[in-house]
């Protein structure tokens, strides 16, 4: 019987793993929503780079450009790129554009869900640990105890 609590204890551990990245993608989508800014970008000549508010929502996810799903321009001979992001004003500077030419620039990105509930965010991202840890601790306590239980 030691054997069997042992391996049922070995089994919980493996499942910790296994199940610790699907908490920590459950957890980004319960605290981030999608949005979507638009905005007509001119650039004079040589000029390459725009902006794009994104104002609304309260900006990029962590104030960061990499929560931008999606950046897209419909002049074919743009190639949009995230320059960087103004979290005061909520202004994403957009680079990649063509020089002497308007265009409209859509920005598809992920911002921040749990600003209207208090603590909640704090919560979220102390939840996947917390799941690891008691599913962790779990598999351990029964394999010690599958050898220190029975005589």
């Amino acid at each position: 019987m030691k054997g069997v609590g042992a391996l049922m204890g070995i089994i919980m551990i493996m499942v910790s793993f296994i199940v610790f990245p699907l908490v920590m993608t459950g957890t980004h989508e319960v605290r981030t929503d999608p949005a979507t800014a638009t905005g007509n970008v001119t650039t004079g000549g040589g000029i390459t780079t725009g902006t794009v508010s994104l104002a609304g929502n309260g900006g990029l996810y962590q104030d960061s450009t990499d929560s931008i799903t999606s950046l897209t321009s419909d002049l074919g001979t743009d190639t949009p790129t995230a320059s960087s992001y103004n979290v005061a004003t909520d202004v994403l500077t957009v680079g990649g554009l063509t020089a002497a030419s308007t265009r409209t620039v859509t920005v598809a990105y992920e911002y921040d869900a749990t600003t209207d509930y208090t603590g909640l965010g704090s919560l979220t991202s102390l939840a996947p640990t917390l799941v690891f840890l008691a599913l962790l601790f779990s598999g351990v306590g029964i394999v010690w105890s599958s050898f220190k239980g029975r005589g």
